[in-house]
């Protein structure tokens, strides 16, 4: 195994354990689930960067900004996850944290 493989299969596993933090926590928890998505979005890890926006989105572990969770979701995107592409629409759809604008938000649709 090279080391590229075995560094991305380490910021998977670092990832699977935030996750379980994640959906096992309570809100004074999330704190150190923020911790390691952080850890993990440094690196790159399109899934850490789509969970830290999620955290900003939702309020868990951080104060609820939805411009910070766009801005996660947009470097999420960027390293490849276009799943994450939806919650940018809604995000403009919705106007959160900002003005309604369906013309930008059918761009992510």
């Amino acid at each position: 195994m090279d080391k590229e493989n075995e560094c991305n299969g380490l910021l998977d596993v670092l990832f699977l354990r935030a996750e379980k933090i994640y959906k096992t926590t309570k809100e004074y928890e999330y704190q150190e689930e923020v911790n390691w998505y952080k850890k993990l979005a440094e690196q790159g890890n399109y899934m850490a960067l789509e969970s830290l926006g999620d955290c900003y989105y939702k309020g868990q572990g951080v104060v609820q900004d939805y411009k910070e969770a766009i801005k996660w979701y947009q470097e999420s995107a960027e390293q490849g996850n276009y799943f994450v592409l939806e919650k940018i629409g809604d995000y403009y759809y919705k106007g959160q944290g900002g003005t309604q604008d369906y013309k930008e938000a059918v761009k992510y649709y």
